[in-house]
């Protein structure tokens, strides 16, 4: 875990990990808070930022709602 993630972060970061590789394309704000049972988009979105700080996911802008992957610094947390 790095200094600015907390577990719960971590364990948005390994649903996000897990749902990519389940589905082949990235989860929405919505079924990332429906997976970790959280029901507000905007805590999940603040993890999220925590997550794009720490460098764990990057989110691409361009409109779509499944802008999201993980880095290779990610991937490592997650080992």
């Amino acid at each position: 875990m790095t200094p600015s993630t907390s577990s719960r972060d971590l364990e948005v970061l390994a649903y996000i990990a897990k749902f990519i590789e389940d589905q082949g394309f990235p989860p929405t704000v919505r079924e990332i808070g429906e997976g970790v049972g959280m029901s507000s988009p905007a805590t999940v979105q603040t993890h999220l930022v925590a997550l794009t700080s720490a460098g764990l996911v990057e989110r691409t802008v361009n409109g779509s709602p499944r802008a999201l992957r993980v880095t290779p610094q990610g991937e490592a947390t997650m080992s």
